[in-house]
């Protein structure tokens, strides 16, 4: 309701205005740490985002429930470019790091007024309302569930440089760069589109689960060719785009490059625990993958860098997919078992894809890495068209995705 949304709106401006607080109270403590008299402005000027942030927030969930993602992607992109073009002005102005500074605020207070613009919702008075506190409930799950997320994801950083040194840290985490910021930039907008469409229509059981499954399939053609190229190739796209000198990053690569294949696989049902509004299991998932990655860390460390890349890879294939299976599927219309049957189903595609990007990168393996690339790519996409043609569970999912392509652009012209 507009009661609920209202109040969430001021409770988000409340914490906000609290987080920019306390940073602007440490900053003394930040400057004394880092021996850094400067620090103490930096904090105070930086502390203020967080307020400003916070004005925006309910608007673009609002723009996101209206499914008007192409005004949110005009938001975000257009006030990332006015705030890296206030930087680099004032950088050639011989602002020095105050032009890092005023480009991280720029960009909050662009988004804040093209939301508001744009988006027509205004909030009233907070009002009592039963509905928001299951709604604060729900955002509170979810914030511990990534806080946890986030610390437990930067203790191979920590352990890797302190067991092994920087130079074992810069060869893992330009390698980890490679396959973590793409996944992370793709993840955010798809979710962003699948939570408000499986809200939508979360009443109807047999409509939920039906769209559920197209989701799941519609991802799965569409990254699991993608992850097994990277798995395969990660050698020659390391010198390519590292260069040679970072060779040795090339099997720490390979084995993070698992990920492409699971961190698709696992959005789907967590995203179905968003928009059932399931927080408590939302929570308790966060802290069950948590707790693996970083026990899966501190094993791998015993062995070395790649053998830290290659138990993480493997906790989240092993243990924390089966994990998110189990909690999503074990309530609501999309059951575990229709989450591994969907996985088992396209499997094949992922596997046929890594044999023949092998077979082609072989066939080039004495040649440069570009040609193997090349070759690797060629071929795998060459046996991705065969499967969508052949193999009934691809030819199926892409023959869906037509039919709602279709759908939707009908849809469309009647609206305009």
């Amino acid at each position: 309701s507009h009661a609920e949304v209202s109040n969430l709106f001021w409770a988000n401006v409340l914490i906000g205005t609290i987080v920019s607080g306390v940073l602007a109270g440490l900053s003394p403590v930040v400057s004394w740490f880092y021996d850094e008299p400067r620090l103490v402005d930096v904090m105070l000027a930086l502390s203020v985002t967080f307020v400003v942030t916070a004005l925006s927030v309910q608007h673009m969930a609002v723009l996101k429930r209206q499914m008007r993602f192409g005004t949110v992607a005009v938001i975000r992109i257009a006030s990332e470019a006015i705030g890296i073009g206030v930087g680099i002005a004032m950088a050639l102005g011989q602002y020095a790091y105050w032009s890092i500074v005023v480009m991280s605020i720029t960009k909050p207070v662009i988004e804040v007024a093209m939301a508001w613009t744009t988006c027509r919702w205004r909030p009233q008075f907070p009002q009592a309302s039963k509905g928001t506190w299951s709604l604060l409930s729900l955002g509170a799950n979810i914030t511990g569930s990534g806080v946890l997320w986030c610390l437990a994801r930067g203790v191979d950083s920590i352990l890797i440089g302190k067991w092994f040194g920087l130079e074992a840290l810069g060869m893992y985490s330009r390698a980890a760069m490679l396959v973590k910021r793409p996944l992370d930039q793709a993840v955010a907008p798809i979710s962003a589109i699948i939570v408000p469409i499986f809200s939508r229509v979360q009443g109807d059981a047999e409509r939920y689960r039906r769209i559920v499954l197209k989701s799941f399939d519609g991802l799965a053609i569409c990254t699991m060719p993608l992850s097994a190229l990277l798995v395969v190739l990660a050698k020659p796209l390391t010198l390519i785009v590292l260069g040679d000198k970072w060779e040795q990053a090339a099997t720490v690569l390979g084995a993070l490059s698992l990920l492409s294949l699971y961190v698709p696989m696992v959005l789907v049902p967590e995203c179905m625990l968003l928009s059932q509004g399931r927080g408590s299991e939302y929570l308790r998932l966060g802290i069950g993958s948590s707790v693996a990655t970083v026990l899966a860390f501190v094993v791998g460390g015993q062995f070395g860098v790649v053998q830290v890349a290659l138990c993480y890879a493997l906790s989240c294939l092993c243990v924390q997919l089966p994990m998110a299976y189990w909690i999503a599927g074990g309530d609501g219309p999309v059951t575990n078992r229709d989450l591994w049957q969907r996985l088992v189903h396209h499997l094949p595609l992922w596997g046929t894809v890594c044999s023949a990007a092998f077979l082609g990168k072989h066939a080039l393996e004495n040649e440069g890495p570009w040609a193997q690339l090349l070759a690797g790519t060629g071929a795998g996409f060459a046996i991705t068209a065969m499967m969508m043609l052949w193999y009934p569970p691809s030819l199926q999912a892409v023959t869906a995705m037509i039919e709602d392509g279709k759908i939707w652009t009908k849809q469309r012209v009647a609206a305009a």
